[in-house]
């Protein structure tokens, strides 16, 4: 996986799990890595999990709106139910959200 500059990532084994997935998926469909673009940095909704280190945004530079649906389909058939994979209009959101 790919780091923008800036990125803080809490160390977890769920950020493990995520990286694993994004990578395996964004690998087998585009041919490269995952970039992670945003995780405890930056500014979210006052909720976000981002703050504590369990949300994670993965970049969707160049993606067909096909192949969004797919890299979404394939990150929820890897991750468990306790993670949520929400496509939005500039990046794929990823969290741990147990219920």
């Amino acid at each position: 996986m790919k780091f923008k500059k800036g990125c803080i990532i809490y160390p977890c084994w769920q950020f493990e799990f995520f990286k694993y997935a994004a990578d395996k998926v964004w690998l087998g469909l585009f041919g490269y890595e995952a970039t992670l673009t945003s995780a405890m940095d930056r500014n979210h909704s006052d909720h976000s999990l981002h703050y504590q280190g369990m949300a994670w945004d993965l970049r969707i530079w160049n993606a067909s709106q096909d192949d969004l649906i797919i890299a979404c389909a394939g990150l929820r058939d890897i991750l468990s139910v306790e993670f949520d994979v929400v496509q939005e209009s500039d990046h794929i959101h990823v969290e741990f959200d147990p219920k």
